[in-house]
């Protein structure tokens, strides 16, 4: 990551809107570390600008994660009270195409994409996106490449890959649409085409039949996710058995863990779908499915050894 710094005179104010870049005007210059994995390089942009110059600082990855560390250690400290020192941030397994689900809007210009940092209301249209799985982003630009396809009125689309492995195109739109033609002209047999309406009625147009709801909550960096669960049962959890409570468990990855370790499980998801799919593919006599809301049946489970929380963004209810 790069930051451009211009140097001026105090209270000096420059308009950078058309200044670029000679080629190679950096190279002139070497680099010059002025902290543990931060290098900053100086260099003069343009003759005629005569004490304008710009400096270009990059921040190496260990040093984001040590300051991604004091990010979370502050927040550990000053929201959850818990007096600890800053963590160490485990690297990712790729820094790129990681996200396996990616939601693009559409603004009153027609533009199809990502909204600008400073900007809440333009989108630019998006070609690519380094962190997003690589195989949504061919299926987004072959989407592109047929919009007028697409229904004239839509607000967002969604890309995602599913817990079935398959790719889903998920349109919010509340005009009708016949998808047969975006899915002749895309011409890939693991793509599933959906309309939803609200939160709920979710309709399948075209594509495979799938036994599994798209709108089912899925991790956006499923590797990642991976690891902490099995971090969070190797430390907590060890091999002692006895009753655990895996409460928003969803497809029951944690639950099979603790599985595994001796644990008798009762995991609470309040998504039925999930369960259903997650039973095809998990069995295992110490594992119990209860789909309703967690806050409703608690008081129904039995006393737990052992209780692991992945709440929703929104948070527990205070009763929970």
């Amino acid at each position: 990551r790069s930051t451009l710094f211009p140097y001026t005179t105090l209270f000096r104010s420059v308009d950078l809107h058309h200044v670029r870049l000679a080629q190679g005007a950096c190279g002139r210059f070497q680099p010059q570390a002025i902290d543990d994995g931060v290098v900053t390089r100086a260099c003069q942009i343009a003759p005629g600008l005569e004490q304008l110059c710009l400096r270009v600082q990059h921040i190496g990855a260990d040093a984001q994660r040590r300051i991604k560390g004091r990010i979370v250690g502050d927040a550990l400290r000053r929201i959850a009270l818990r007096e600890c020192d800053d963590p160490t941030v485990q690297p990712s397994n790729k820094n790129w195409r990681y996200r396996r689900k990616i939601t693009l809007h559409r603004d009153a210009q027609a533009r199809i994409g990502l909204h600008g940092y400073d900007n809440a209301t333009d989108v630019f249209d998006l070609s690519d996106c380094a962190i997003t799985d690589d195989t949504l982003m061919r299926l987004w630009r072959s989407i592109a490449s047929h919009r007028d396809l697409l229904p004239e009125t839509f607000d967002r689309i969604v890309l995602m890959v599913g817990r079935d492995g398959r790719r889903h195109i998920i349109l919010c739109t509340g005009a009708p649409w016949i998808a047969e033609p975006l899915a002749a002209a895309v011409d890939e047999n693991d793509v599933c085409f959906w309309t939803v309406q609200g939160k709920k009625q979710l309709r399948q147009l075209a594509g495979p039949k799938t036994n599994i709801s798209p709108m089912s909550f899925e991790q956006a960096n499923e590797d990642v996710a991976n690891r902490i669960r099995r971090c969070v049962v190797d430390s907590v959890g060890g091999d002692r058995g006895g009753v655990a409570w895996d409460l928003y468990g969803g497809f029951g990855d944690t639950a099979r863990l603790l599985a595994d370790r001796g644990y008798e499980v009762w995991t609470v998801d309040i998504d039925p779908e999930v369960h259903r799919f997650a039973r095809q593919t998990m069995e295992n006599d110490c594992v119990h499915w209860i789909s309703a809301p967690a806050e409703n049946v608690v008081g129904e489970l039995p006393a737990p050894d052992l209780v692991i929380v992945n709440p929703p963004r929104t948070g527990m209810p205070s009763r929970l």
